[in-house]
C-alpha cells in the first residue's frame, strides 16, 4: 500500500514553517492543515488550542501533526505524524514510510518501526515484525537489504525483532506503549503490570501475557526503545 495522497484546495492544505502554505512541488516538508467544521478547541488548554487550530493566511485551519509535502500536481502526500518520527544522525525518518515497505516483503505480514537510542545516530531504526508463517525463520539481513533497495540507507532498520502479533486497539490504533518492550533483546513474551497502569488496562484487554520489567512513566515515551533496571523481587516479612 502507498502513503495516501490527495488534492490541496479549500479544505486540506500544507502549512509551512514560516506560517504560510507550502508551495506545490517545492519539496518542503510541512504540516497537514484542514479547514471545514471544528472544535472551539480543547478545553481549558489553551495551549494545545493554539498549537492545533491555527490562523493561516485569515481562516482558521485544524492541523492535528502530520507532516506533509505537497507535489507539482498540487496533490497532498502525508508522511507521517510527527510525534513517533525517529530523528537518526540528524534526518528525520517517518515510520509509515518504511512500515509500508517492510510489509511488501513476501516474509512480513506486519510491521512496525521504533527509535532505539544510539550513542552515535541518537537514534537508529529497529523494525518489529509479525510474520506470516511463524514457523519460519527469517534471514534479518535480507529484510534490511528489502528496505535498502526501495529508501535511503538511513531509514533502513538496524535491528530487527519477531513478535508474534502487532498489537491493535479496538480501534485498530497501535499500543505505541508497549512497543518499545517488545523491540528489547531481552524480552521473548510480555509482562503483567503493577496496577493501576493504563499499559495494563490495555494488556489486560487484549488478552496478552506480558513478562517486562515495571516502566517508569518517562519509559513509555512513544516508539522509543528505553533500557530499564531490573525490577528487584517483593519481600515479605516473616510472621
Amino acid at each position: 500500500a502507498e502513503t495516501a495522497s490527495f488534492m490541496v484546495g479549500p479544505l486540506a492544505q500544507v502549512v509551512s514553517e514560516s506560517g504560510g502554505f507550502v508551495e506545490p512541488g517545492s519539496g518542503e516538508v510541512g504540516l497537514a492543515a484542514f479547514g471545514g467544521p471544528m472544535p472551539v478547541g480543547y478545553y481549558n488548554d489553551e495551549k494545545k488550542t493554539a498549537e492545533t487550530f491555527r490562523i493561516v493566511e485569515g481562516k482558521r485551519w485544524s492541523v492535528p501533526g502530520d507532516y506533509a509535502t505537497v507535489e507539482v500536481d498540487g496533490s497532498m502526500k502525508l508522511l507521517g505524524r510527527g510525534s513517533v518520527c525517529i530523528n537518526t544522525g540528524g534526518e528525520k525518518v517517518f515510520v509509515e514510510e518504511v512500515e509500508e515497505v517492510l510489509k511488501l516483503h513476501a516474509s512480513v505480514r506486519d510491521a512496525v518501526c521504533v527509535g532505539i537510542p544510539n550513542e552515535r545516530f541518537g537514534e537508529t531504526v529497529c523494525a518489529i515484525l509479525e510474520l506470516q508463517d511463524a514457523g519460519q525463520p527469517l534471514d534479518s539481513e535480507d529484510v534490511i537489504a528489502h528496505v535498502k533497495k526501495k529508501l535511503a540507507g538511513y531509514k533502513a532498520p538496524r535491528n530487527v525483532v519477531v513478535v508474534s502479533t502487532v498489537v491493535l486497539l479496538p480501534s485498530s490504533n497501535l499500543v505505541y506503549a508497549i512497543l518499545p518492550y517488545a523491540s528489547s533483546p531481552n524480552v521473548h513474551t510480555i509482562t503483567t503490570l503493577p496496577a493501576p497502569s493504563l499499559l495494563a488496562i490495555f494488556v489486560s484487554a487484549l488478552h496478552i501475557t506480558l513478562s517486562i520489567p515495571t516502566p517508569s512513566p518517562s519509559a513509555c515515551s512513544a516508539r522509543t526503545l528505553h533500557t530499564l533496571p531490573p525490577t528487584p523481587p517483593t519481600t515479605h516479612p516473616t510472621q
